[in-house]
């Protein structure tokens, strides 16, 4: 049994309508950009005279302006972020907890393959797709640049942001994996997945909102600030540590947890 290919296999068509999906919204956020171009002063006044609050919710403070690619991103490609977050939660909760739902665990555990390479099949079939959604995620956005600001001079800050969406996804892909560890039956993941993203987008938002330097260290989304990026402004340090200590510390708690976990045969 190839179980790296049987993952992927079964999921290509779930990855299609994802790619499909996030494909169009890229494509309708930028069809926007070339009003917001040849309106560009009247859109601009906003960023001056909207409450600085107001601006901060929906990640605009760093925001130099509506009519170019770079500022408009800050806001359209927001939405892309919390899609991916999604999906790439929606994948860890479902990564451990699936067969245990559809009672076939117990099976794969009888074959003569040990729970590491169970493991590592599923984290390495999760990276996999990722890595295409946001390739496709990254295409379509180039796409609708070349469609729709076709004046557009690709930057180094467009190919860091694209380059961002994977290890964004990955944090909350760990974060899912080790939550559902702790879950004896996970009866609605698509559910708990939505409620992570955009759980920690209203905590981005909010702690923007209210210029909170503590809540800002509860979300994924102050961690890969796409605003920095585009900006071209430096991540901060604490940021990056802690990026790097919740992706390998929830990746291999979550590895000790599933090596103990009691597969209950149904």
């Amino acid at each position: 049994m190839n179980l790296l290919r049987f993952e992927i296999k079964r999921k290509l068509t779930g990855l299609l309508w994802w790619s499909l999906g996030l494909g169009s919204l890229q494509l309708m956020m930028l069809s926007f950009f070339p009003l917001m171009a040849e309106n560009q002063s009247m859109w601009d006044l906003i960023l001056t005279y909207y409450p600085p609050e107001m601006l901060a919710a929906f990640g605009l403070a760093n925001a130099a302006s509506l009519g170019n690619i770079e500022g408009y991103l800050i806001f359209s490609f927001i939405f892309a972020q919390v899609a991916l977050a999604i999906f790439a939660s929606l994948e860890g909760f479902n990564a451990l907890s699936a067969e245990e739902s559809e009672n076939i665990a117990d099976f794969l555990l009888t074959k003569p393959i040990s729970r590491t390479h169970v493991f590592m099949m599923k984290v390495t079939s999760a990276l996999i797709l990722m890595a295409i959604l946001s390739l496709m995620t990254a295409l379509s956005t180039l796409l609708g640049i070349v469609w729709f600001a076709s004046d557009t001079t690709l930057t180094l800050s467009l190919l860091l942001l694209f380059l961002s969406l994977l290890p964004l996804q990955w944090l909350f892909y760990v974060t899912a994996l080790l939550i559902s560890q702790f879950m004896s039956n996970l009866r609605s993941p698509t559910t708990l997945a939505m409620g992570l993203a955009f759980g920690m987008y209203f905590l981005y938002g909010l702690g923007a909102a209210i210029e909170s330097d503590v809540l800002r260290y509860f979300t994924y989304f102050n961690y890969i600030d796409l605003s920095l990026i585009l900006n071209q402004k430096p991540f901060e340090v604490s940021f990056i540590i802690l990026a790097v200590l919740i992706g390998l510390g929830a990746f291999l708690l979550s590895y000790q947890l599933y090596l103990r976990r009691n597969i209950v045969s149904k």
